[in-house]
């Protein structure tokens, strides 16, 4: 049938990126040449283990946002963390992974010209479900259920409340 057929080539299409980052992220990684990605506005955006060292540093952590987690442990900023939840909120739902490529750049975007060396990650959650939204209703719900802990059939009600009658589809 033809979802079925939509269905076997969206997976085939996530993982195809899953597998193209991961090929990426080796490359980046691993080159003997500095290399490192920059917003349009000039900020640094990651920088591979040869850059750090070629500009004296010793961590990475150095030159990148720190995440402050909600029970006060700190860790790298991590682009592929917020790509692999958007794309588990947004499994079996009509988004395309290029929609949730744009939406990871904005949050990305947003961390970076926050010019913040330590960001909570609420912060981080609070654009993520902004951009999950505007995507899609029920993959924002998904979201919103583990973000915010849903314990009860009354926790999903009230998030269903907040949502506009036209995002209902």
């Amino acid at each position: 049938t033809a979802l079925a057929g939509i269905a076997i080539e969206r997976k085939q299409s996530e993982e195809a990126l899953r597998h193209s980052e991961a090929r990426y992220r080796g490359l980046f990684e691993n080159v003997i040449e500095g290399v490192y990605r920059a917003t349009s506005g000039g900020r640094l955006e990651s920088a591979n283990p040869a850059l750090v060292e070629m500009l004296g540093f010793e961590r990475i952590e150095d030159l990148l946002p720190m995440v402050v987690k909600t029970d006060g442990r700190r860790e790298l900023f991590d682009r592929l963390k917020i790509i692999t939840g958007m794309q588990k909120a947004c499994q079996k739902r009509p988004v395309s992974a290029d929609a949730i490529e744009q939406a990871v750049v904005r949050i990305e975007r947003f961390v970076l010209d926050s010019g913040e060396r330590e960001i909570p990650s609420t912060k981080i959650g609070d654009e993520v479900q902004a951009e999950l939204r505007v995507l899609d209703p029920v993959a924002w719900l998904r979201f919103m259920s583990v973000y915010l802990n849903f314990r009860t059939i009354e926790d999903f009600r009230r998030a269903m409340g907040e949502l506009n009658p036209e995002d209902g589809n």
